[in-house]
């Protein structure tokens, strides 16, 4: 695998990128007057970083069981595959209407994706067709089915510092609901670029400006909309990318309180996972290149060790599809 040539960020860009992690619909304007400069040098420190690949979309973070929804996680390993191959296993996961995310891996699994399903008998029926076209190059998979899960901002762009950053939380406990065709249609159009302006995704939602405004803060306040974040090319500036399954001995509420504030306040940790099936949480790690993986894993383990049983990791190095919104959500009533 041919190395990417990094981009070197400075101050400014490290804090822009913290601000729009929190919350990427932040206007120009604001962030300028939060960081004491232009609003015409933030907006064209955000287009470089979109230009030069840093950036890779402005990403929608919804609580998919509000939605009637549950995330399932699979881990694929491959065999008997050509270059030729695994793309085209790759290009069938992509336009899949139930797949929202979608990840190329090193190590155990070369394939990892969610897909989004009401029942597990509606995960089956998802799930057979590919499994039946592609099985002679299937090797084995794992499953875990997602219950509940918190995203951070990530707190390595303002190393050393000591700011506020926000966790947008999912899944525990959610009633579906209600929405209707122009939510759908809204959420959509957030989910392809969640920094569209209001006009943008009105002309997206055939609705008025102002509706898309009242819509919004509706989504937002139900916690449909969880959060507005930034999916990045972490290998452009020099990071990589792990996802980190994890088993815990049974833990009372209060020791399971306690693991999930270590996530929190772990500076690589951007998302917390947890699941039901193979693992009991699955994290995604965001880590400099030049740190060693194991370092941290260590750590970890000093950490949590009386309650940490096992882990497994594998590195992500890129994905194709990331969009919980470019899903077929059946019925809108």
């Amino acid at each position: 695998m041919e190395k990417e040539k990094t981009v070197k960020l400075d101050r400014l860009d490290r804090e822009i990128l913290y601000i729009l992690d929190t919350n990427s619909r932040t206007p120009a304007a604001k962030i300028a007057a939060m960081l004491n400069t232009s609003k015409e040098r933030v907006i064209y420190r955000i287009n470089r970083l979109v230009s030069e690949g840093v950036i890779d979309k402005f990403l929608l973070v919804t609580n998919l069981a509000a939605l009637g929804h549950s995330s399932y996680k699979v881990c694929i390993q491959l065999q008997n595959v050509s270059g030729e191959k695994e793309d085209e296993i790759v290009q069938y996961l992509v336009s899949h209407p139930r797949i929202g995310f979608l990840a190329r891996c090193e190590g155990k699994y070369d394939l990892l994706f969610a897909l989004l399903a009401k029942s597990p008998e509606d995960f089956d029926e998802q799930f057979g067709p590919f499994t039946a076209k592609f099985q002679r190059h299937i090797k084995g998979y794992d499953l875990a089915i997602t219950l509940a899960g918190e995203t951070f901002s990530r707190k390595y762009f303002i190393e050393g510092e000591r700011k506020s950053f926000t966790i947008a939380t999912w899944g525990r406990k959610e009633n579906r609901l209600k929405r209707d065709e122009i939510d759908i249609r809204i959420l959509g159009s957030l989910g392809e670029d969640c920094r569209k302006s209001a006009l943008e995704i009105a002309k997206d939602a055939i609705v008025s400006g102002d509706t898309v405004l009242k819509r919004m803060r509706l989504l937002e306040q139900s916690g449909i909309i969880q959060a507005y974040k930034i999916q990045l090319n972490k290998a452009r500036f020099g990071y990589r990318y792990h996802k980190l399954f994890l088993n815990f001995v049974f833990m009372d509420e209060k020791k399971e309180e306690r693991v999930r504030s270590y996530f929190r306040e772990h500076p690589y940790v951007v998302f917390a996972i947890k699941t039901l099936g193979k693992w009991n949480y699955e994290l995604d790690i965001e880590l400099p290149a030049d740190a060693p993986f194991y370092k941290m894993m260590r750590k970890m383990r000093d950490d949590l060790g009386d309650v940490l049983l096992n882990y497994e990791s594998v590195h992500c190095y890129e994905e194709p599809k990331f969009n919980y919104m470019a899903i077929d959500i059946e019925s809108v009533g």
